[in-house]
């Protein structure tokens, strides 16, 4: 089996319960395939002589190593001459970052006898001198001044990237070569000096340089493609030609220079062997800061014939041939790669050299000693360790037997039982090229190395490119390490197992100490300061300084260990920054190795330091990432323990997740953050529940001390984030530092710290001290012990959130620092003084950040300050007192000085406060909403006023591009912010109410902003505002201008003007997300308006009178009378109402009486809502009478009313059954308005509640024509007293003769006003009265442009009007208008009684925009009816949404047809009836046959598209026209939220360009919510990509209201385009979807490449936890051919929660693929339960992964029951089974009968088990049997081939074989299958679902009627001895209800159950036919000359009688015509049979 390099998956135990779906696993070797190339954007280069903005360097003393460390020098035939090196050079130098190797001219030329000068050095002008001896070729060059750059000096210094240090001191170091100057430092141009020292020029950081005489010609060959198509027609190959340098940097290495790489150049370093082998290990070449480091790998190519693909080994070098006699090297195909990315390809490359390679000589380990333990082999030097490294992969004589370690490792054991000692120190030297591993993969080091307390100094693995890396790469069993000291190590690797003394370790670790190293594994999964790997003890094991990088597990000491840890300390900085990690302080996951081992045990152990992890699904802790099966006790950690964002994360003081362990006598300090999950906590994040409910996690005795940020709200969270499988006892944590409210077991810092023990702490374990935490006895005397159990001791009621007074801190003695602006202070910090064990507050309010530090171990706090200047004590009972504008200055500065948040204190507004003008910041202010209020402000009714807030900069002249002009917002200034308000942003636990902002306030922000909070997540009550409030940018709210996830406003009011320069006002919030608004009113103007150059006047939108946003938020009991304007997405409650399927926006019990105006986009106002998507409505009531705009977008939606003005204000009726009468004030005569105490309710609101014009019955203020009474109470008047006046409290109109004329009514009371425009018109054009009895009537074309000119003119839709059409209209040579058109709707009701419109010409224009909603209607509105009306001819088009019928639909349309041609110019939305449908729309029995064509999407026979939750209705509908467009066509629907039923489509869909996507017979994209039953498709269908017959896609529904597609048939064969993706019925159906009862007999096919995904019924469905799919009772009868991944019902399935329920195939399935085939008789590709499920299709697949049933499955084992696959399989490589290709599955109750062929994998029911690391994988088989012929040339079986990454397989006792097909295997026999001959196999009674009939194979009783399962099973049986081939006595028959058998000769007599031979003659053919049920089945036989014996069964026993019974018991005869008869055979030996036959006398 090929070896899996993931390390993860070694110990299956290990991840157990931490993960329901396997990690992901890194390439293995060969296997990483790309299919494009990454292109990088051209980077103009940054000026060489300018400052990098990169972190600086600091300045430092670099190390040097002693000459022979440095790289090989070679010593001369003769003594170096000037005059060698003098001359033009080529300068080459290797930038550190980038790895380009820069390339220029240079010279050097002679300064004196010992000196040069450099030119030209690396950059411009620069020349550099440089000392030379040119008797050994050494060469120096000191620091020297280079430039001055933006007035700093800078200087030429060496540095060392292993520390970022640069010395301006020390000399570059280098050599001669071959005339060459080498130098062989690293370099940079730094700024020494000033505030900017330790900066460096951007010309770059060097690794080395050579000012060289090239001596190699490189030539490198690339591999590009024209048109960046990576086709084989594309490909060509250029040369990329190169003048090198090459020089020995070791015995073993040569670099070479200047090796062209894409667009540059870089460095690669060969590796020699002794044999004389090169190699080029993967190193770093090439580099892009969206990826990082690209490697040079070795490379393969591969093509289709078509495409052409790449693969690289990620861990095999790059072999390259080297010929001595012409100086070559020539290497194969190479790449420019990462594992995820591919830069650049070559086909190969060579290069000559001037100067023969010279390799080295094998060294020879020469060691004194013996080898034994009394006498071990010394190692003294670093050649010591080099020879070694040689040795044990080269020399025999020590290498045990090929082992295997069970871990999927074949390796040799080498020196076993043999000792190593160091016998003194060694020291690498920093300059020393990287080296090598002691031991590769196959050769481990299994003796003993003793350090002997030696030191391993500046040992360096650089780059490492093989799997484990370290001082030792593996160590064996057996084995052991142990005193040995290693320091400033570096290890840099990009294998997978790292650590600075052993990668992969099975040997115990005794007395290793590690210090000031570095191991990054920047591909790795396994890193530890130490090991990344060990699975024995680890014992007095202590590293300090260090800092670990990688992937996966990381630990400090460990990434991974498998047994007890003893008295290990670590202390450093542990980086993980992979997807899904485990990063610990000790180690990154702890556990047992196998489930037979002891639980590892962790005692007195300890982590000081940085523990940080990104990614999505990791655990962090100060001591383990993940700690599984294992006790943790008496340790502690002392760690910054993080996590930044993800919700996903565990995060733990000590462990971020456990499983089934114990921590006592433990502690954690320091900070644990994650303010994003809820699995945070102060000792554990979270604790894995396993799949039995197993042992929870006990936690006791033990205490968290530390720092906690966590989203958690668990009680339990100052120990662990969450509350799940967990057993805690007498634990406890420091509720003053850990502030977490309303968590248990929380104690004050005084408490733990007052030198008596906490409960349940034995003194056997801890000590006590006062002023110091508990320690741990026996893990106390250290300073990280120290220093963890220093305190700061806060005062009674404060915690460090919230410091009011003087605080203690001690141990005194250790150094105790406050962090400054310069750095660390003694003194103290911004708010307090250090004083002698006290902190004294000066009264300042800061955030101060307080050090404890002893040696290298520290801990820190913060320390917000804030000592409160108001009278009172902040608490509930005697709150802070704000009583003048001061106090409300203090109280902004307070939060905003000292970072404080006001948890559980308590303020009050004392009085009214008038702040006289003054400009207060916002409490709480904060860009990122990082710090929020928590505490509790009561305004206590009172009114804060005359105050500005400015959260806006603005620019105060032009600026030089001419971008901004002044008075401009200017967004990057400091003063542009977010949340602007008295509060900035509002916290979950704050709250603030009862708080009224005054009308002379002011406040401006640039996004966020409210009167109240900017932002808030908490609860604001009873607040009100009467202020201004503008937001220059977006979401500008009364209350809130953006209210979060879990913030509630209630019982709030505003009256104040809210405008948003770009997007979303509203009165209450701006934007609502997931939060609540509740008893909230709005009399305010709302405007999304232009008001500022920032954004472009015209683009603003979303005004809601309650919400500008409302997502996913609830709005109940809300009310809105304030005039809603912007220029789109305008709503008397909410502007846009949006939701998911998940969750949805609501609006329950609002209220509308306001106007709304939306003036660019009328399509998106609504009395309620603007727009509105996946949003549910409920007593949502507004004013039809007021103003006719709809509820939602202009239509109805359910839920909402649109009523006559006296039925909204009345005490009765709606208003009184759905408005609930303990919050509403509803009163007879009055709109409904919010109940308010007694003289509470605002004025504006009174009025506004009882200034109503009760208008008549169908009148309208927009089109008045009668007299409307006034209420009572305020005073009335009209601005222009023309057609109205004011008489006897009456508005009174004169209708005009004709036109219309417009006035204003204004209502006042006390000063307050509201303005009510009105209208009065004539609307009567033609013949008629407008009513149902008189309708107008339309006779002629003049007619019908007249009532369309007048609707245009005057605004006027003819609501309540009705129109009849008397004659049919031509209008040829005659101008067309719409009725409705240009925002007007028509929403009137208009009879077409049956007659034609024909010759419509109503043509647009593509560049038009605003030609938008045109047909015979423009827009039919929710009132809107039109009947009987057909479009018999002509063309009309438009910019978007055009109908034959309606342009856009709110209404009803009724038996109308289409026949014209119908188009969209410019974007979408072209439908026979209706180019666009909103919510209310429907249509029924409506035709069309005319041509629609969408210019981009959305085009449909009946509907082009409609808005998501539209739910329109389409029945009885039928489309015979062509259907065209480049995206979502349908042959009823394009795009559609609908409920489609009973609907034909045999026209042509078709995209109208090649590349096409989303194509379908009924609907082409079904939104939420959709149905689609009993449709069916005949006509043509086609797209590139995503086609169906009926649905080509769906959008995710939910379990409460899934897509249904059920009844539906497609009778058209299907050819999809080059992208695929096809189903029969549907194609890309997401998750919630219900498939019943669906019928697919066309055939399908696909293009010869690609994941083309098609399925006789559906191409792949989606299923999720939250919504399910299934799929049921559907069949497909059509062949099926694709390239990859089809399925005869299903081509693939993602998501574990699919039910695939009876469903069956009978047609072939084909896939042409050579890999991923994934073809399978139901489903293809994916995971699915299946039931009932048949397939009789033969199953073809030209690669690997063919199933009877399923191809592929690798999720969870799901289940498969009583499923049977008759069909033949057949994969042209691997993995073919019965029932699943390659996959798992709980199988029960299945069987298979077709035959199975294959190479290998190959089983009857599975092909290859899916890989099983853990339970949740177990593979079950039981209660099944194969019959079916097995053909393979390896690993094949019966029932499955083996994997051996299939850990956890379960097969019964019940799983049977016929060995007549197929022998066992002896994989059968391992999995102890039982082999059955035929006769046993029929007669064995398998379970209950199994049926049996004489002579048949056994059936499932639920498939009892199905005849072709039936006769499949069904056999000619010989006798005993005898083959069908060879029949001379007798053969039996197969008793099946209902089978009928004939002979197609007289020598073969049928008798009953069996047929008689009475050939004459030998080898007589024969055949018997078996008919049952319609189907027929012929066996063919060959008879010999008949033996004259009969009556013999299979045994050959004699027959004495047979006996015949009817089924009620009663003896009759063989001639009885019952239908079903027993038959009982009795023998000569006593014995009998009984069997059920058929009789077939009955006629």
């Amino acid at each position: 089996m090929k070896r899996l390099l993931f390390m993860m998956l070694m110990a299956p135990l290990a991840l157990l319960g931490f993960a329901q779906a396997e990690q992901p696993e890194p390439p293995a070797r060969g296997t990483v395939t790309f299919a494009a190339m990454e292109r990088p954007a051209p980077q103009a280069p940054a000026s060489p002589k300018s400052i990098s903005a990169a972190e600086p360097f600091r300045a430092g003393t670099v190390p040097s190593a002693p000459v022979e460390a440095m790289p090989v020098r070679k010593t001369p035939g003769r003594a170096w001459q000037q005059a060698d090196i003098v001359g033009d050079r080529q300068l080459m130098a290797n930038n550190h970052s980038t790895h380009v190797c820069y390339g220029g001219d240079a010279s050097v030329s002679a300064v004196g006898a010992d000196s040069v000068a450099i030119a030209r050095f690396c950059f411009g002008d620069v020349t550099i001198r440089a000392h030379v001896d040119y008797a050994t070729g050494a060469v120096t060059i000191p620091t020297q001044f280079i430039d001055s750059v933006q007035g700093m000096p800078v200087y030429l210094c060496r540095m060392d990237f292993r520390t970022s240090t640069y010395d301006k001191t020390a000399s570059l170091r280098g050599h001669l070569y071959k005339g060459s100057i080498v130098i062989d430092d690293g370099f940079g141009f730094f700024v020494t000096e000033g505030a900017q020292a330790g900066a460096y020029l951007t010309v770059g950081l060097f690794d080395y340089a050579a000012v060289a005489q090239p001596n190699a010609t490189i030539t490198a060959r690339r591999i590009t493609f024209k048109n960046n198509t990576q086709t084989v027609a594309n490909r060509q190959v250029t040369d990329q030609v190169s003048n090198g340098f090459a020089y020995p940097v070791s015995p073993t290495r040569v670099r070479l220079m200047r090796l062209p790489v894409v667009t540059s150049f870089s460095d690669i370093d060969l590796t020699l062997t002794p044999d004389g082998r090169v190699n080029i290990d993967p190193q770093a070449i090439s580099q892009l800061s969206l990826y990082g480091d690209f490697f040079i790998y070795n490379m393969t190519e591969s093509n289709d014939g078509t495409n052409v693909k790449f693969s690289i080994n990620v861990l095999n070098p790059v072999e390259a041939t080297y010929t001595t006699g012409d100086k070559k090297l020539t290497w194969g195909s190479w790449a420019v790669a990462r594992p995820n990315a591919l830069l650049g390809s070559y086909e190969g490359a060579s290069v000559t050299f001037t100067e023969a390679i010279e390799f080295p000589q094998a060294p020879t380990l020469n060691l004194e000693g013996e080898g034994t333990q009394s006498s071990p082999w010394l190692i003294k030097t670093a050649d010591d360790l080099a020879a070694l490294r040689y040795d044990i992969v080269n020399n025999a004589t020590y290498r045990g037997a090929l082992t295997s370690d069970g871990n999927d490792h074949q390796y040799y054991p080498v020196y076993a039982g043999k000792y190593f000692r160091l016998a003194n120190d060694i020291d690498f030297g920093t300059d020393a090229p990287g080296v090598d591993p002691i031991g590769d993969t196959q050769h481990w080091f299994a003796g003993s190395f003793d350090g002997a307390g030696h030191t391993l100094t500046n040992f360096f693995i650089d780059n490492y490119a093989y799997d484990y890396a370290g001082l030792f790469g593996h160590i064996a069993r057996g084995g052991e390490l142990k005193n040995i000291k290693m320091h400033r190590a570096v290890v840099n690797t990009i294998g997978y197992t790292a650590g600075t003394l052993v990668g992969y370790s099975y040997a115990p670790l005794t007395d290793i100490t590690v210090t000031d190293s570095r191991v990054v594994a920047a591909m790795g999964y396994n890193a530890g300061t130490v090991a990344g790997y060990c699975s024995e003890p680890m014992t007095r094991v202590n590293v300090s300084g260090t800092y670990v990088q990688a992937l996966g597990y990381t630990g400090g000491i460990a990434g991974r260990s498998y047994s007890n840890i003893t008295d290990c300390h670590a202390q450093g900085r542990v980086i993980a920054t992979g997807k899904q990690v485990f990063s610990g302080g000790l180690v990154g996951h702890g556990s047992k190795q196998t489930t037979a081992s002891p639980a590892p045990v962790i005692t007195r152990c300890s982590y000081t330091g940085v523990v940080q992890a990104t990614g999505d699904e990791i655990g962090v802790g100060g001591l383990f990432g993940a700690l599984s099966y294992s006790k943790l006790q008496s340790s502690f950690a002392n760690a910054v323990v993080s996590n930044a964002s993800s919700m996903s994360a565990y995060v733990g003081g000590l462990v971020g997740t456990t499983f089934q362990s114990e921590i006592a006598d433990c502690y954690a300090t320091g900070y644990v953050r994650n303010p994003e999950t809820t699995m945070c906590g102060g000792l554990v994040g979270h604790n894995t529940k396993g799949l039995n409910n197993e042992v929870p996690t006990v936690i006791r005795s033990s205490y968290s001390s530390a720092m906690v940020l966590t989203k958690s709200a668990s009680d339990t969270r100052g120990i662990t984030g969450d509350t799940e499988n967990f057993t805690i006892t007498d634990c406890w944590f420091d509720n003053q530092v850990g502030v977490l409210p309303g968590a248990k077991w929380g104690l004050n810092t005084s408490a733990l710290t007052s030198g008596t023990l906490p409960q349940g702490f034995s003194a056997d374990s801890w000590n006590a001290a006062a002023g110091s935490y508990p320690t741990l006895k026996g893990n106390d005397t250290t300073a990280a012990a120290r220093v963890s159990a220093a305190a700061v001791v806060l005062g009674a009621g404060q915690t460090i959130n919230d410091i009011q007074t003087d605080f203690s801190y001690s141990p005194v003695k250790l150094t105790w620092q406050a962090l400054k602006a310069d750095g660390l202070d003694s003194k103290g910090g911004y708010a307090f003084t250090f004083d002698g064990g006290t902190g004294r507050l000066n009264y300042e309010q800061y955030t101060d950040t307080v050090y404890a530090i002893e040696g290298r171990a520290s801990k820190y706090w913060f320390l917000n300050i804030a000592p409160a200047p108001f009278d009172g004590k902040g608490t509930a009972e005697e709150p802070w007192l704000l009583k003048t504008r001061q106090d409300v200055r203090k109280f902004s500065d307070m939060s905003n000085n000292a970072r404080m948040s006001f948890a559980g204190r308590y303020v009050v507004l004392n009085n009214d406060i008038d702040c006289g003008g003054d400009t207060i910041v916002p409490v709480c202010k904060d860009k990122a909403a990082k710090l929020v209020f928590e505490g509790n402000f009561d305004g206590r009714g009172h009114t804060l006023d005359n105050f500005r807030v400015v959260g806006v900069a603005f620019f105060t002249e032009e600026t030089a591009t001419g971008t901004a002009v002044p008075g401009q917002v200017n967004p990057k200034d400091e003063g542009s912010y977010y949340y602007s308000g008295l509060f900035g942003n509002v916290g979950k636990t704050g709250v603030v109410r009862n708080l009224t902002v005054g009308p002379k306030a002011d406040i401006q922000s640039f996004q966020y902003g409210g009167a109240i909070a900017g932002g808030s997540e908490g609860l604001i009550e009873n607040c009100r505002n009467y202020a201004r409030v503008r937001t220059y940018f977006s979401c500008s709210g009364g209350i809130v201008g953006y209210l979060k996830a879990g913030g509630i406003v209630r019982g709030c009011y505003n009256d104040g003007f809210i405008a948003v320069n770009a997007y979303n006002a509203g009165g209450i919030a701006g934007q609502a997300q997931q939060g609540r608004i509740e008893k909230c009113e709005n009399t305010g103007e709302i405007a999304a308006y232009w008001f500022n150059p920032y954004q472009k006047e015209g683009s603003q939108y979303c005004a809601g009178g309650i919400a500008g946003n409302c997502d996913r938020t609830a709005l109940e009991n809300v009310v809105n009378s304030g005039l809603i304007r912007s220029y789109k997405q305008v709503g008397g409650i909410a502007g846009k109402m949006a939701g998911t399927a998940a969750i949805r926006a609501s609006a329950t019990a609002a209220v509308n009486y306001g106007l709304v105006y939306a003036s660019a986009e009328r399509s998106s106002q609504g009395s309620i809502a603007g727009t509105s998507t996946n949003a549910d409505y409920a007593a949502c009531l507004a004013d039809k009478q007021i103003q006719k705009v709809g509820t939602v977008s202009g239509g109805l939606l359910e839920g909402t009313q649109m009523l006559p003005t006296l039925s909204l204000a009345s005490a009765q009726g709606y208003p009184q059954q759905l408005l609930p009468d303990s919050v509403w004030s509803l009163a007879s005569g009055k709109y409904p308005t919010m109940k308010y105490a007694a003289g509470q309710q605002p004025l504006q609101s009174r009025l506004n509640s009882t200034a109503v014009i009760r208008f008549p019955a169908n009148d309208f203020a927009q089109s008045m024509v009668a007299d409307a009474p006034l209420s009572a109470g305020v005073e009335w008047k009209v601005v222009n007293n023309f057609v109205f006046s004011i008489a006897d409290n009456t508005l009174k109109v004169l209708p005009p003769m004709s036109g219309c004329f417009t006035d204003t009514v204004v209502a006042s009371l006390e000063g307050a006003t509201r303005r009510i425009p009105v209208a009065a018109l004539n609307c009567v054009l033609t013949e008629g009265e407008g009513t149902m009895a008189k309708p107008f009537l339309i006779r002629e074309t003049s007619e019908w442009m007249a009532v369309a000119r007048f609707m245009k003119q005057w605004d006027f839709d003819y609501q309540g009007y009705y129109f009849k059409l008397m004659n049919n209209l031509d209008f040829r040579d005659t101008e067309f208008l719409p009725l409705g058109a240009d925002g007007v709707m028509f929403n009137g009701s208009f009879d077409g009684n049956d007659k034609s419109i024909s010759n419509v010409s109503y043509e647009g224009v593509a560049s038009d925009r605003t030609q938008v909603g045109r047909g015979l209607f423009g827009t039919l509105g929710y009132d809107g009816f039109v009947s009987g009306l057909t479009l018999k001819s002509g063309s009309i088009s438009g910019y978007q949404n055009v109908g034959g019928i309606a342009g856009i639909c709110y209404g009803n349309v009724l038996d109308c047809h289409n026949s014209a041609t119908v188009t969209t110019l410019g974007t979408t939305g072209a439908g026979g009836m209706a180019g666009y449908a909103y919510p209310g729309a429907q249509f029924l029995m409506c035709s069309n046959s005319g041509a629609v064509i969408a210019k981009t999407n959305y085009a449909g026979g009946i509907v082009g598209g409609t808005p998501a939750a539209a739910d329109v209705s389409i029945d009885e509908c039928s489309n015979s026209g062509t259907v065209a467009g480049a995206s979502k066509i349908g042959g009823i629907a394009g795009s559609a939220s609908a409920a489609i039923s009973k609907c034909v489509n045999t026209g042509e869909v078709r995209t109208s360009t090649t590349t096409g996507t989303y194509a379908a017979g009924i609907v082409a994209e079904a939104l939420v919510p959709s149905s689609v039953e009993k449709c069916s498709n005949s006509g043509t269908v086609w797209a590139n990509q995503y086609m169906a017959g009926i649905v080509s896609s769906t959008v995710a529904h939910t379990a409460a209201r899934p897509f249904r597609l059920a009844s539906c048939a497609n009778t058209a064969d299907l050819a999809v385009g080059a992208k695929g993706y096809a189903g029969g019925v549907g194609s890309a159906i997401k998750a919630g979807s219900v498939v019943t009862d669906c019928l697919n007999t066309g055939k399908l096919s696909g293009p010869a490449s690609g994941q083309i995904r098609i399925g006789g019924v559906l191409s792949e469905i989606a299923t999720s936890a939250g919504a399910p799919s299934s799929v049921s009772n559907c069949r497909n009868y059509g062949s099926i051919e694709a390239w990859s991944n089809s399925g005869g019902v299903i081509a693939a399935a993602s998501g574990d929660s699919l039910k695939i329920v009876d469903c069956r195939n009978t047609a072939s399935v084909k896939g042409n693929a050579t890999s991923g085939t994934n073809v399978g008789g139901i489903l293809g590709n994916g995971p699915a339960e299946f039931i009932d499920c048949w397939n009789s299709g033969d199953i073809v697949g030209a690669g690997n992964q063919v199933g009877g049933i399923n191809g592929t499955n690798t999720s969870k084992s799901l289940r498969m029951t009583r499923c049977v696959n008759i069909g033949d399989v057949t994969a042209g490589t691997t993995s073919a089974g019965g029932m699943i290709g390659l996959g798992r599955a709980t199988m029960t109750d299945c069987y298979n009968s077709g035959d199975i062929t294959g190479t290998s994998a190959v089983g009857g029911l599975f092909g290859q088990p899916g890989a099983a690391a853990s339970p949740v994988y177990t593979i079950v088989v039981d209660r099944c049997y194969n019959t079916g012929k097995i053909t393979a040339t390896s690993n094949w079986g019966n029932i499955m081939g083996q994997n051996s990454s299939c850990k956890y397989l379960s097969i019964g006792d019940k799983v049977f074989a016929n060995t007549d097909t197929t022998a066992l295997s002896d994989y059968d026999n391992a999995l102890r299958v039982t082999g059955l001959r035929t006769g046993e196999l029929m007669q064995r009674n398998i379970s209950d679902a199994f049926a049996l009939n004489a002579y048949t194979f056994p059936t499932l009783k639920a498939q009892v009627a199905n005849d072709t399962l039936n006769i499949a099973a069904c056999a000619v049986v010989p006798s005993s001895g005898e083959t069908l081939q060879s029949v001379r006595t007798h053969v039996y028959l197969s008793q099946v209800p209902g089978a009928e058998w004939t002979s197609s000769t007289a020598a073969l007599i049928v008798k009953g159950d069996y047929a008689s031979n009475r050939s004459q003659g030998d080898n007589t053919p024969a055949q018997l036919t078996l008919k049952l049920g319609g189907l027929q089945r012929v066996f063919d036989l060959n008879l010999m000359k008949y033996s004259g014996v009969d009556g013999l069964d299979t045994d050959a026993r004699p027959v004495l009688r047979v006996e015949y019974y009817r089924t009620d018991g009663a003896r009759t005869t063989a001639d009885d015509t019952a239908p079903v008869l027993i038959r009982r055979t009795v023998y000569t030996d006593g014995t009998s049979t009984v069997a059920k036959i058929a009789n077939r006398n009955r006629r």
